[in-house]
């Protein structure tokens, strides 16, 4: 594992027998997950997340983890169906099942309780298993082209997540089942992130990039390593060109200063 030493894991599972509200607040954040059968696109449908709101009140709409063609708005209670409400549906499930995939690995590091570790095992063996004959697709404004999610920013996010829960329970794995997690999922997203990072000064980029380095880091990869750090655009250069005399991300939005902060730190 990369992420932590036995030496900190050690240490915090003294802490979480101190205090607990940690694993209390990962549980409650995933326990939609945790509860129900494991829901994952078995081709490449998920959108955007920003066209689940309802046109007319522009609220986010109501979700509901069993029923993915059924949208309601908690203002006047109208159901959307089709797209683009289902295929929004399925990028928030892509979102949740990576979210769990990483928190959930984090509460089997704490806990050892084989119900977490096995949810985790089945996210990522699940995706291995789909990602091949997931579609290239998107046309969602201003971003490249996604597989599980249809643009490349949401894949980064999306990938970053699952790379870090996998690092977590690696060693819980046979070497066939890495191979087979690595061959079918990791290495070919890392490889479609590379193809579809696009050449601005931008924070989707860092986020991008960021995934990338992660994979690299993951797989022992030198090439995409330096891709994420070296290259025109990669992460040395969002900094030396991105950032502002007074520190502040050139964009000029809070919220995108702590986003592209965030990858850097998540890398």
């Amino acid at each position: 594992m990369i992420q932590f030493t036995p030496e900190e894991v050690s240490l915090y599972r003294q802490r979480i027998e101190q205090n607990n509200s940690v694993l209390i607040y990962l549980l409650d954040r995933n326990h939609s997950i945790l509860e129900q059968d494991l829901i994952i696109p078995t081709e490449g449908i998920a959108t955007w997340g920003h066209y689940y709101y309802c046109p007319q009140h522009s609220v986010k709409l109501e979700f509901n983890l069993q029923r993915p063609n059924h949208h309601i708005c908690p203002v006047d209670g109208a159901v959307f169906t089709g797209e683009p409400y289902d295929g929004a549906w399925w990028r928030l499930v892509n979102g949740m099942n990576a979210q769990a995939c990483y928190e959930l690995s984090l509460i089997w590091l704490l806990t050892e309780e084989e119900l977490y570790l096995n949810k985790v095992k089945a996210i990522i063996l699940t995706y291995a298993k789909y990602y091949m004959g997931y579609e290239e697709h998107g046309n969602i404004p201003h971003n490249g082209p996604g597989k599980a999610n249809a643009q490349t920013l949401c894949e980064a996010t999306w990938i970053s997540d699952i790379a870090k829960g996998y690092d977590i329970i690696k060693s819980t794995f046979s070497v066939e089942e890495q191979e087979f997690i690595e061959n079918n999922l990791l290495i070919p997203c890392a490889e479609f992130l590379c193809k579809h990072r696009t050449d601005q000064l931008h924070n989707h980029e860092i986020i991008i990039s960021g995934a990338i380095g992660i994979l690299g880091i993951l797989l022992e990869r030198e090439d995409l390593i330096k891709f994420a750090l070296h290259q025109k655009y990669g992460l040395y250069y969002q900094l030396e060109h991105g950032v502002l005399e007074d520190y502040f991300w050139f964009e000029g939005s809070p919220a995108y200063h702590y986003y592209a902060l965030e990858a850097f730190f998540r890398f």
